[in-house]
This record gives structure tokens, C-alpha cells and sequence, in this order.
């Protein structure tokens, strides 16, 4: 059985990736938005493991806005870890923040998900390029590429049977 596929329903979820200035942000901003398109009452967070307080660049600005998404006040946040225990589902950039973040939760109350396994297209790769510092096809493909991803995963959290958060824990 899947993480999503769980007995209880997925109502907090946290994205992360390395800075949180590039793909975890849009990944929260898209499954905020496509949640609502849904009727869900899921909310999402977004955090990283380095340097808090920083803004988006300006390619994410710009391929962000191409799908719909504002990130101009977005700034970078640290991973909380009560945040992180709290939540029903984390959702990572790749297998590295898989283990860091099952390293930094123990007991670990959730296993970390990556997005990139959800890519319907079936890539053959679980990770979500980091488009930080790279040219702007690499930040169209991450961006369109998540974006497939979180409509994924909010289809499944829409189909998935319904149960209290506290049961699962």
C-alpha cells in the first residue's frame, strides 16, 4: 500500500528541497491550488535544509508564473521538525532528502515521499532536477515536470479512503 493510499486522510503536507527557493515552493503554491480545485481541506508547507529568508531567482519568478503560480513573496524557510512530525505526508525533491529526513525523524511518524515517483510519464528518474543556478530549461523542465507530479498526487489524495488524522498515528 502507498503512503497515499493510507486509511486516513492526507490534511497537512510539507514539500521540501535543498534551499526552498526554487521547487518546494511551487510544488506547495500548485498542490494549494489544485486541492482547492477539489473541494480538499489538505494544506501545505515548504521548507529546506540551508539559508532562510532568501527570495525566489528570477527564472523561478518567471517559469512559476507560466504556470500560474506567484512566487514573489515566497522566502526560503529551515525544515521545522515538529513541523515535519506533524505532518501527514512529507514530500521530497529526492532520494538524499528521503534519508536526511528519515535521519532527523526517529521515531520516524511518516516516510518521506518523493515526488518524482509520481511522474506519470514514468522518466525512469525519482529526482526532481534542481534548477538552482542553471539555465532556464532546466527550471521549465522542473517546473513542468512537478507540476505533473503534485496533479498526481492530489488525484490520489482525492481517490484515497477517508479516516481521522489521529488514527494514523
Amino acid at each position: 500500500m502507498s503512503l497515499i493510499d493510507a486509511a486516513s486522510p492526507i490534511r497537512d503536507v510539507v514539500f521540501i528541497c535543498h534551499g526552498n527557493r526554487c521547487r518546494s515552493p511551487f510544488a506547495m503554491l500548485l498542490f494549494e491550488r489544485e486541492a482547492r480545485t477539489r473541494n480538499s481541506d489538505a494544506r501545505a508547507s515548504s521548507a529546506g535544509f540551508v539559508v532562510p529568508g532568501q527570495s525566489s531567482p528570477t527564472q523561478a519568478l518567471a517559469i512559476a508564473k507560466e504556470h500560474g503560480i506567484d512566487l514573489t513573496d515566497h522566502r526560503s524557510r529551515l525544515i521545522n521538525i515538529r513541523e515535519l512530525e506533524a505532518a501527514d505526508l512529507v514530500v521530497v525533491m529526492d532520494s538524499r532528502q528521503r534519508q536526511a529526513i528519515q535521519n532527523l525523524l526517529d521515531p520516524k511518524p511518516v516516510e518521506p515521499l518523493v515526488l518524482g515517483d509520481l511522474d506519470p510519464l514514468n522518466t525512469g528518474r525519482r529526482t526532481i532536477a534542481d534548477p538552482w543556478g542553471r539555465e532556464t530549461e532546466v527550471f521549465v523542465d522542473s517546473y513542468e515536470r512537478i507540476a505533473r507530479c503534485v496533479q498526481e498526487l492530489v488525484r490520489r489524495i482525492a481517490a484515497a479512503p477517508t479516516g481521522s488524522t489521529a488514527e494514523r498515528r
